[in-house]
């Protein structure tokens, strides 16, 4: 009697060894995009329309006529970053005094004498503008802004800084040390000197 066909045996294939390539990124995933740091304004709604502040380290122009209180503005500005911690610089080129200066601002409820000379600083550039110009008033402005580790300057009498200067030349100046330092820098300005200044495209117009 024929003995019966043998059938195929079926074996069990062994495991899969994993393989120990190391894995391939994903090209197509996005890197992860972070919003620009801002620096708080500290005013009422302000922080709202530049959307939680103002840019880190760019440069604004605050225009006005004498006595429509843009100095007010820069010097509230600078209060509220010093009383968040940061450090500010209050850089005037007028011929008015910063005693004088302070002593308008006495009645408004966000000036505190206390951080003055700590965190905010008042200084005076214009025998510096009158002995070495527009150029020397950025290079003096942005030593005391690295002296004191300023993250914001605020520049009272932009205009006279520009009289008979390369207003484009000095605007840019500006631009590049504040970006640097990551010192946001507000400049106040009359509209006389603001119609140079707005010939430079990058500066926001605050």
């Amino acid at each position: 009697m024929p003995s019966p066909p043998r059938l195929p045996g079926i074996d069990r294939l062994p495991a899969a060894v994993p393989r120990k390539d190391p894995p391939v990124p994903d090209a197509a995933t996005p890197p992860a995009l972070r919003a620009l740091p801002r620096v708080p304004t500290g005013v009422p709604g302000l922080d709202a329309v530049f959307g939680g502040g103002l840019v880190a380290g760019d440069a604004y122009l605050v225009v006005g006529a004498p006595g429509t209180g843009k100095t007010t503005l820069g010097n509230q500005l600078a209060f509220a970053h010093a009383a968040t911690g940061g450090t500010a610089v209050v850089a005037t080129l007028l011929t008015e005094g910063h005693e004088r200066m302070l002593a308008h601002l006495a009645g408004f409820g966000f000036a505190d004498a206390a951080p003055i000379g700590l965190r905010l600083h008042y200084l005076g550039f214009h025998a510096v503008l009158d002995e070495g110009g527009a150029a020397g008033v950025v290079a003096a402005l942005w030593e005391a802004v690295r002296e004191r580790g300023a993250t914001l300057l605020v520049l009272d009498g932009a205009g006279a800084a520009l009289a008979g200067f390369d207003a484009g030349r000095f605007v840019h100046s500006l631009q590049v040390r504040a970006a640097m330092a990551r010192c946001t820098t507000i400049l106040l300005a009359d509209p006389a000197a603001a119609s140079m200044l707005r010939d430079e495209q990058d500066l926001d117009d605050g």
